[in-house]
C-alpha cells in the first residue's frame, strides 16, 4: 500500500539544514557509525514509510514501480510518498525525522554531511546525472550552437541566460556550477540560477519566457523539447563523458535512526531492488508498471522519455564505492576541499545489499 502527496515549495536550503543538523546533533549526543549498521533480518508487517523526492520524474522510477507492482505491499511496507521541490527539502525531511527515506542526488548528501547534516546514501536508484539541460531555441541560435555542438561550445551558449534549478544546493544547481567551472567560467557571475521547484512550474517558467533554459530530468526536459526547445545536453543518455556514469540519485536515511530503523529500510531496499530487477530482465513489463506515475503525459512522450532513461538505471541498489567517491572529486570541483564528507561518513551498503 502507498499514498502520493503532490509538492509543497519551502524556502528550506543547504543553510537551514545545516541549522536542523546541529539541532538534532545537540539533542542526540555523540556522533554516527552510519556506514556500519548492519541490515535487518525480520520482514516488516504494514510498518509505515514516508519517502520524499524533488518532483515526478523519471530518476525516482523504480519507486514507481516498487509502488504500483505492489513491491512495496510485497515487503510488508504502508509508504507515504511526498514530493518536496528540491534536493534541500529532501534532506532536511530526513535530517529532521519528518521523513524515513528520501530519494535525492548522492552529490547533495555530500555537500550536506560536510555542513554537519546527519544523512547517509543507503542505495543507489540513477546511475546517470540524468537532470537534462533544455534551453530555448532563441538561445541556441543567438549562441550558434544545436544538439550537434561540441560540450565546450554547449557549455559556453549557458552564459549570461537565465536558468531554472529545483533549488540551491541541489542536482540540479550543483550540474551548473560544475559544467561552468569546466570552461573558466562561474556559474553565480556568468548566469542566473533561479529556484522554480518540481515539472510543472518550471515548463509553465520556460514556455513563458521567464527563464531561457533549464535542468531536470525526464519527462519534464522532454516535454520542453518537444514545445520547441534544444535538448542541449541529453546527460541520461550519458553524453557528457566526464560524468558518464555518475552515482547520481540515491536512497538517503537519517544517520542518526539508521540502527532504529533498519528493518523498515531493509523492507525498502529489498523493494527497491525488485523494481530495478524487473527494469533489467523485464523492461516492457518494468515499463507498463511505471505508467502509472505519468497518466498526465502524452503516452508517446512517455515511451520516448522511457527508452531515453531505461539505460540509467543500476542492476542493484548496493552502491558503488568507486562511484561515490568519483561525485567527491566532483562537488569538490566547486566547494573545494572536503574534510568530512568521505564514502566511509556517507554511504552505507549494508541494508541494500540484503536486497541481492
Amino acid at each position: 500500500m502507498s499514498t502520493r502527496q503532490r509538492p509543497r515549495r519551502t524556502a528550506t536550503t543547504i543553510a537551514s539544514v545545516l541549522a536542523v543538523s546541529l539541532l538534532l546533533a545537540g539533542c542526540a549526543g555523540g556522533g554516527d557509525d552510519a556506514a556500519n549498521v548492519q541490515a535487518s533480518d525480520e520482514g516488516c508487517d504494514g510498518d509505515e514509510l514516508t519517502l520524499t523526492q524533488s518532483t515526478t520524474g523519471f530518476l525516482y522510477l523504480p519507486s514507481y514501480i516498487a509502488e504500483s507492482a505492489g513491491y512495496y505491499e510485497d515487503e510488508g511496507l504502508d509508504v507515504t510518498i511526498k514530493d518536496l521541490g528540491g534536493g534541500s527539502e529532501n534532506v532536511a525531511a530526513v535530517a529532521s525525522d519528518s521523513a524515513d527515506v528520501a530519494l535525492t542526488a548522492y552529490s547533495t548528501i555530500v555537500t550536506s554531511r560536510e555542513e554537519g547534516a546527519p544523512v547517509v546514501a543507503i542505495g543507489s536508484v540513477m546511475d546517470q546525472y540524468a537532470s537534462n539541460i533544455v534551453i530555448s531555441q532563441e538561445a541556441a541560435d543567438r549562441a550558434g550552437v544545436t544538439e550537434d555542438s561540441s560540450p565546450e561550445a554547449k557549455i559556453r551558449a549557458l552564459k549570461g541566460l537565465k536558468l531554472g534549478i529545483t533549488s540551491p544546493g541541489s542536482g540540479t544547481d550543483q550540474l551548473f556550477h560544475y559544467l561552468f567551472e569546466q570552461v573558466g567560467m562561474d556559474a553565480d557571475d556568468d548566469a542566473e540560477l533561479l529556484p522554480i521547484g518540481s515539472g510543472a512550474p518550471m515548463v509553465a517558467a520556460f514556455r513563458s519566457g521567464q527563464i531561457d533554459g533549464f535542468s531536470l530530468s525526464s519527462p519534464t526536459s522532454d516535454q520542453a523539447a518537444a514545445q520547441g526547445g534544444v535538448m542541449l545536453f541529453d546527460l541520461s543518455s550519458g553524453e557528457y563523458e566526464p560524468l558518464n556514469p555518475f552515482l547520481y540519485i540515491v536512497a538517503v536515511a537519517n544517520s542518526r535512526k539508521l540502527e532504529e530503523k533498519s528493518r523498515e529500510l531493509t523492507c525498502f531496499s529489498k523493494a527497491i531492488g525488485s523494481a530495478l530487477e524487473l527494469i533489467q530482465e523485464d523492461p516492457e513489463a518494468a515499463k507498463e508498471a511505471g505508467r502509472a506515475a505519468f497518466e498526465d503525459i502524452d503516452p508517446a512522450l512517455y515511451e520516448q522519455a522511457f527508452e531515453r532513461n531505461v539505460a540509467a538505471y543500476p542492476e542493484t541498489p548496493v552502491i558503488d564505492e568507486g562511484q561515490a567517491e568519483k561525485v567527491i572529486d566532483f562537488v569538490s570541483t566547486f566547494e573545494g576541499g572536503l574534510e568530512k564528507a568521505t564514502v566511509e561518513t556517507t554511504v552505507n551498503t549494508n541494508l541494500a545489499e540484503a536486497a541481492e
